[in-house]
């Protein structure tokens, strides 16, 4: 499973991209094996 780590508020759209079979994905994961950061 890969931990990604979101910075600020991602749209529930944008996560519906990642299974939560193969994903974990929260703004709080300790040793993440990546972040995600919305756009300005």
């Amino acid at each position: 499973m890969f931990k990604i780590q979101t910075l600020n508020n991602i749209s529930v759209k944008g996560l519906d991209k990642f299974p939560r079979d193969k994903y974990e994905v929260a703004s709080d994961i300790q040793s993440p094996d990546a972040y995600m950061l919305r756009s300005l």
